[in-house]
């Protein structure tokens, strides 16, 4: 056995670090200290047992002071895995071997959840029923602040609205055709604020009549005029029902009616024959949930003479042609077509 008097294995290895929380996603450089190698020291990084390379070694004091700087850059899964910086001599192998270690505190922008409550499906929600959702966030540190939007709009807590908003929770009372839409749930904390993927909520309900529709038409005798009947239904409409009302009793027109593929549009082609077949039509569409509550309503009644043009003024004036611009009238309630009449006031 020989002894080699200048091999010495290392004495010391200090982390030096002031071991506060990290923030994911940021880059960082560790320094690792360690003395008394002869010869000087392997110097490896190790983080849960996972080997880290790239690290840099930097003599001091004769050999005798050894620096290793490592960059890092963590994530949130890093939090709580042990960080070691781990020194031997490469002449006396891993029997030499000092380290010390870190208990990493990784600090990360909450990670938030969204998930429709235990019990209900996505597919059957349907106008009357309660619904809820259930925000699952994890962070470091905890999440001070939680939020919730539909639509963009954040909500509040509003019981007599069925708004209830309890810790983690958000409980939708009855919900009806307004409460479908985009639902996102926020989180944030010291770290910056995190957003849920939206759920896009679906609400079926029974027929009901598109706002802002036309709901008054002019008719003529023995002329042909289609009354369109637009419902907003989900699923769509499987079916309408025309009925007319001229005299207060309910007369069903049993056809002369198209729908459209999707269900959401019944034409009927009306033409009156009398003075009394001038009055109000009335639509009700019905989808698998049932029958439209309130029917679509829509005046009928007979067309007048069309007002006559107005403000004609003549412009591009040659020797054998001319235009003539009107602004139109009143069309009397139907559609109108317009004829010009050119004398020659030489004749």
């Amino acid at each position: 056995f020989v002894f080699h008097r200048h091999v010495v294995k290392p004495l010391d290895v200090r982390i030096l670090s002031s071991r506060q929380p990290l923030s994911s996603g940021k880059k960082y450089d560790l320094t690792c200290q360690t003395a008394g190698s002869r010869p000087p020291p392997t110097v490896t990084w190790w983080k849960d047992g996972q080997l880290l390379r790239r690290s840099q070694e930097t003599p001091y004091d004769g050999g005798n002071v050894t620096l290793s700087q490592l960059t890092v850059q963590l994530t949130p899964e890093d939090d709580g895995k042990k960080l070691v910086c781990r020194v031997e001599n490469p002449a006396l192998g891993p029997a030499s071997a000092v380290e010390d270690s870190w208990l990493l505190d990784v600090y990360y922008v909450p990670r938030v959840r969204l998930e429709l409550g235990r019990n209900l499906e996505s597919e059957h929600i349907r106008e009357g029923i309660d619904v809820y959702f259930d925000c699952h966030v994890t962070s470091r540190p905890s999440a001070v602040r939680l939020v919730w939007r539909h639509q963009g709009n954040v909500l509040q807590h509003n019981v007599s609205a069925g708004v209830i908003i309890s810790e983690s929770s958000l409980v939708l009372q009855r919900v009806a055709r307004s409460s479908a839409g985009r639902y996102t749930c926020h989180a944030s904390n010291a770290e910056g604020e995190g957003s849920s993927s939206p759920f896009h909520l679906h609400v079926a309900h029974k027929p009901v009549c598109r706002p802002e529709q036309k709901n008054s038409y002019g008719g003529a005798k023995g002329l042909t005029s289609e009354v369109e009947c637009h419902v907003e239904s989900k699923p769509g409409a499987t079916s309408f029902r025309w009925t007319f009302n001229g005299t207060g009793e309910l007369v069903d027109l049993t056809s002369g009616y198209r729908t459209t593929a999707d269900g959401s549009i019944s034409i009927l082609r009306y033409t009156p024959r009398s003075e009394m077949d001038f009055g109000t039509l009335l639509c009700w569409a019905a989808n698998p949930l049932g029958l439209q509550s309130q029917p679509c309503v829509f005046h009928f009644y007979a067309a007048g003479v069309p007002d006559p043009p107005r403000n004609c003024s003549i412009s591009n004036q040659t020797l054998s042609s001319f235009e003539i611009d009107c602004a139109e009238g009143y069309d009397g309630g139907i559609p109108q077509h317009f004829k010009m009449h050119v004398f020659d006031i030489k004749t």
